[in-house]
This record gives structure tokens, C-alpha cells and sequence, in this order.
């Protein structure tokens, strides 16, 4: 495993859209408030009975003062798949895809010495790409 830079890391939680990453797991949002949406809370171990789960769309942070959780896109990622925090990472960067701020799923940045292959465009619908995206989320949880 190559080791990240803060900057990666950084570029990583600006860039992912976390609204896009919430809806790619089934959970539907609401408006709430002139900037917020909320939904009830898909976290594992909360079973809300009304809304509280929250996303702020322009700090790209979710709250959920129901179970007291909260953060960022790689934050949900591992509360959710009950991942570590590089299995975190790598699923969101998983097969060079990532879900963009602004572009939902979108080609994450390739390295300059990546073959043309890797580099052209995906053709796996995108409902068969997430499923894809979590098994491999749960590869790797078992890995850990």
C-alpha cells in the first residue's frame, strides 16, 4: 500500500461529493432549512423513527444528533461499511472512480503512467458500479 499526502487526503474529502455518496447508498434527502437536507439516519446501530440525519451540501459535512455521528465523505464510508479508515480511502478511490463534487460518479485523477486502457471511460452501468464498489468495500473490511 502506497502511503497518501495530506494533500491526497484533503483533495479527496473537497472533491467528494458527499450528497451524491449518501443518495448512491439509497438514502433519500430532503430539504430542510434554506441550506441543509436531512433524511432519517442510515447509519448502522440507529434506527430513527424521524428524520436526523443532516448533511450540510456546502461544508460537505453530515450530523446526526440522534446517534451523536458525524463528518465527512471517508467519515461515512467507514461508519457505514464498518471499514477502517484506508479501506475508507481506497473505496472511495476504488477502480479510479470517486464521487465528485458537482459530477456525481466520475473518473477520479489517474497517474501519468497509467496505460491508455485504464484511462478510457468505464463502461459499467452505474447501478452495477456501486455494487461493485461495495463488494469490494466488504473485501476489504474482511481483509482487515
Amino acid at each position: 500500500m502506497s502511503r497518501l499526502s495530506a494533500e491526497d487526503i484533503a483533495r479527496l474529502k473537497r472533491d467528494t461529493d458527499l450528497v451524491a455518496l449518501v443518495r448512491a447508498r439509497g438514502v433519500e434527502l430532503k430539504k430542510h432549512g434554506a441550506h441543509d437536507l436531512v433524511a432519517r439516519c442510515p447509519l448502522p446501530g440507529h434506527k430513527d423513527k424521524k428524520p436526523s440525519f443532516i448533511v450540510t451540501p456546502a461544508k460537505n459535512l453530515f450530523n446526526c444528533p440522534g446517534c451523536g455521528r458525524g463528518g465527512g465523505p471517508i467519515d461515512f464510508v467507514m461508519m457505514m461499511d464498518g471499514v477502517p479508515f484506508r479501506a475508507a480511502v481506497d473505496a472511495l478511490f476504488a477502480k479510479g472512480r470517486a464521487v465528485q463534487r458537482g459530477r456525481g460518479l466520475a473518473p477520479a485523477p489517474v497517474d501519468a503512467g497509467a496505460s491508455g486502457a485504464a484511462k478510457e471511460k468505464a463502461t459499467v452501468p452505474e447501478e452495477r458500479a456501486q455494487v461493485l464498489l461495495e463488494r469490494i468495500v466488504t473485501i476489504y473490511a474482511q481483509a482487515f
